[in-house]
């Protein structure tokens, strides 16, 4: 496992963003693992996300993505997330063993 620099922190959601569940536009985010990362003129807390819904032809969706924030205002992004690799992949260890990509 990478351990936490001062550019990265696992495990380290920001106050501001509210601890699943919460509900998205899709559903239900019902789990989640994350990194935050200290950028320059902004802050990151970079996701994979499991998301689920009452609807009984929704089947469970993963959703891999980030909040960029400045002085405790978060926003959620829908452009592509980018990581270095080995982030990437304790990110992705992180969320097998959490169960959040198992069915």
């Amino acid at each position: 496992m990478p351990e936490d620099s001062d550019a990265y922190r696992f495990r380290d959601r920001p106050e501001s963003i509210d601890a699943p569940s919460r509900q998205s536009k899709f559903g239900t985010v019902v789990d989640e693992v994350g990194v935050y990362q200290n950028g320059s003129g902004k802050d990151y807390w970079k996701v994979i996300q499991r998301i689920e819904n009452d609807d009984e032809d929704w089947e469970t969706h993963i959703r891999v993505g980030y909040y960029a924030g400045t002085d405790g205002e978060w926003s959620w992004s829908s452009r592509p997330m980018m990581l270095q690799t080995q982030m990437l992949n304790e990110l992705y260890a992180q969320a097998v063993s959490a169960g959040i990509l198992t069915d």
